[in-house]
């Protein structure tokens, strides 16, 4: 079952060195809801025990099965661990991929529809611009 106009090409994903806690607890929620998928993309601090329902979670040896290189040569206790999970929702179809954090509590608009197309003005004889 699709709602809010999502289809099961979402995935959100994340690293984390933590146990499941609220945060991951509400984004799995919500993400069964839409049939997104929900991955996090563990490290050396990691609990070996990991274990969400409605979660994928690749802890470094998983990560390293995976085939990819770049999960071999990623330094541990390192943020680009994240890559992998890239990679892995990538493989798997993934069309719209969301990052957060294991500690940031998602907001209903987190789970919006979005949209690859946005009205931006245009700058014209501007110079240098910093779009930041």
């Amino acid at each position: 079952m699709n709602t809010e106009g999502h289809d099961a090409d979402t995935v959100v994903l994340m690293t984390s060195i933590a146990s499941p806690n609220a945060v991951m607890q509400s984004i799995t929620t919500q993400c069964s809801k839409r049939q997104w998928r929900f991955i996090v993309a563990g490290d050396r601090k990691s609990p070996r025990d990991f274990a969400l329902e409605g979660c994928d979670y690749y802890g470094i040896a998983a990560q390293r099965a995976s085939g990819f290189l770049t999960a071999k040569h990623c330094p541990e206790n390192h943020y680009a661990r994240k890559n992998s999970a890239y990679l892995i929702a990538m493989q798997g179809g993934a069309q719209r991929i969301i990052e957060t954090d294991d500690d940031n509590m998602p907001r209903d608009a987190f789970f919006s529809p979005r949209t690859l197309r946005h009205k931006v003005m245009a700058l014209h004889n501007a110079g240098w611009v910093n779009a930041y």
